[in-house]
């Protein structure tokens, strides 16, 4: 995260994302078709800048995808760098609509 942090002086804030292997990935679909609400998943642009990070499997993908090695659906740790100034201010962002429908920093239910 620090390493992203030097890279990208522009960014504010750094928090890991893991590539799912076919495994997790089948088993968030399954919770997820089950109504259960688990891990936090992300997708972000070519520039590793977060685009969104969901309760649902993000992106949607196809079946042809949940059986390849490599899947294109990340998880979010939850784990954050920040940058001092982002430390201090990140108290008084608002929460937006989106994060508060998601329930993004809830740990789920099943």
């Amino acid at each position: 995260m620090i390493a992203e942090l030097k890279v990208d002086p522009s960014a504010e804030i750094s928090t890991p994302v893991l590539r799912c292997d076919r495994a997790t990935l089948n088993s968030f679909l399954r919770d997820r078709n089950a109504g259960c609400v688990g891990g936090t998943t992300s997708v972000f642009d070519v520039n590793k800048r977060a685009m969104y990070f969901s309760k649902e499997v993000v992106p949607f993908t196809s079946e042809v995808f949940h059986a390849a090695a490599d899947t294109l659906v990340f998880r979010h740790v939850g784990f954050y760098a920040y940058r001092p100034d982002a430390f201090s201010d990140h108290p008084s962002w608002p929460v937006g609509p989106l994060e508060q429908l998601e329930g993004l920093e809830n740990y789920g239910s099943c």
